[in-house]
């Protein structure tokens, strides 16, 4: 296919860069010089193999926020002898694919092509009275390229759901697995005829959700006689910043007198990739029994909407308590355990980003279904993630376990101004010094950079990073 071909080597030079997943590509030319902020802009790039149809776009990761998506922009280059008396149209094509390659017999596939979003790009439709609004680089794109130019803005519905893919526990290499996005452009004469490989330029994009929501509440977290339950997590979702998640259990157990109180709480209800989880757990053991083993564990949510028990839990992160076991009768415990999720090797399905290569790969944040009327969602096709601290007590083989659950929402790293703002101080709990609390915020508050794996040199699609000749 022509999409996977080389670039414009004559303009474009090649530069490795082992921090990013594609390629870095420096463009001397002059791409608007009277644009001072132009060299912070990066351009993608696809074309055929003879070069008669060449796509740019902007911005690649659409994100949501807030119920709203980012448009698809772009700038289309079209030589008019190619195309002739032929349109060029494109659309967005969103894949479900829920299973493995191997298991498609007989010419069936379990997965789903969704198209949407077509539209016309060349030529330009011409009842607006106005031309559409350009942002600095298309501009820029459409001066340096030429008159075959034109730009284009494609709206996104915003209840298309994230990209996810889904790692299944066994070693998979066929088609990814969850879904993702691809953006097509092709030559043909009507609109209702069927696109040419021959004359098809293909990219990747991503839907990311960006959104800070609150973590879902947890409720109910032991219902059953003899134990009472109180958690924050359950309070009604305001516009204030979320307050870290507290839980509160108080259990009497069978065959004996006295209780056992747990109360545990994380530092903060929201984190980044990367950063640990502060989880501080206090035990008061008034029982006539000992507490044998003691669990905190961090767990992955992935609910698939297209089957009705497509429900997978992973351990992404545990720490077992070793040198305060067994907690004798009557005496308490207070200690803060540290997470980091990881992907790990899981038992069950695991959701992770969806990357443009197979390499570098890391656990997907916090997905959830947008706040849209029922009847435009399709939830078919939606992948909602959610993570969760449970700490757990087992007393003995006869009695149930002992825990709480303490749900905390999973972002991109670049938020972490986001993350600042909407991050409190934790509250004191019984036996824990005020300087201890102080040192724990401090070390949250210092957040280092990520040391990126290297990446596959072989890249996707080309990038050019667009610098000012003044600058540079």
């Amino acid at each position: 296919m022509g999409t996977n071909d080389k670039g414009d080597a004559d303009v474009i030079c090649v530069k490795e860069d082992s921090t990013r997943e594609d390629r870095e590509l420096t463009c001397r030319e002059q791409m608007g010089q009277s644009q001072p902020t132009l060299h912070t802009d990066r351009v993608f790039k696809r074309y055929l193999p003879n070069n008669k149809l060449r796509l740019y776009i902007i911005n690649r990761d659409l994100v949501v926020s807030q119920g709203k998506i980012d448009k698809l922009l772009g700038v289309i280059v079209v030589e008019p002898d190619y195309v002739r008396d032929k349109r060029v149209y494109a659309q967005i094509t969103l894949t479900a694919r829920l299973s493995r390659e191997e298991e498609e017999v007989m010419g069936v596939k379990f997965c789903n092509e969704i198209p949407f979003c077509f539209t016309q790009l060349y030529p330009p439709y011409s009842h607006d009275d106005q031309p559409p609004a350009m942002t600095p680089v298309q501009e820029a794109l459409i001066r340096s390229r030429g008159p075959n130019a034109y730009p284009f803005s494609v709206e996104v519905p915003a209840v298309a759901p994230p990209s996810i893919r889904l790692r299944p526990p066994q070693k998979y290499n066929g088609a990814p697995l969850g879904t993702s996005y691809e953006f097509r452009a092709w030559v043909a004469e009507r609109a209702d005829q069927r696109s040419d490989e021959s004359s098809t330029v293909r990219m990747g994009i991503t839907v990311i959700q960006r959104g800070l929501p609150t973590p879902r509440p947890i409720s109910k977290l032991c219902e059953k006689p003899g134990c009472m339950t109180e958690s924050t997590a359950t309070s009604p979702v305001s516009e204030e910043p979320p307050a870290p998640p507290t839980a509160v259990v108080k259990r009497r157990l069978l065959l004996t007198e006295g209780s056992i109180r747990l109360e545990a709480r994380l530092d903060r209800a929201i984190y980044a990739h990367g950063d640990s989880i502060s989880v501080h757990v206090y035990i008061a053991n008034d029982s006539h029994r000992s507490v044998r083993r003691i669990e905190v564990l961090a767990l992955q949510h992935v609910e698939v909407c297209m089957f009705n028990n497509g429900i997978f839990k992973n351990t992404v992160a545990s720490e077992l308590e070793q040198d305060n076991c067994p907690l004798a009768s009557g005496s308490t415990l207070t200690k803060t355990y540290s997470l980091r999720p990881t992907e790990g090797s899981p038992k069950h399905w695991i959701a992770l980003e969806e990357t443009y290569t197979r390499t570098g790969t890391s656990l997907a944040c916090t997905v959830r279904s947008s706040e849209v009327n029922e009847k435009d969602r399709s939830p078919y096709y939606a992948i909602n993630v959610s993570y969760y601290v449970q700490v757990k007590l087992l007393t003995s083989l006869m009695c149930e376990k002992i825990s709480v659950k303490l749900p905390f929402t999973l972002i991109h790293r670049g938020a972490e101004s986001e993350i600042m703002t909407f991050s409190t101080s934790p509250r004191e709990i019984p036996g824990q010094t005020p300087t201890q609390g102080k040192n724990d915020a401090r070390t949250h508050r210092k957040v280092g950079e990520i040391n990126e794996k290297k990446r596959d040199p072989i890249p996707d699609v080309e990038l050019i990073k667009n610098i000012d000749p003044k600058e540079s």
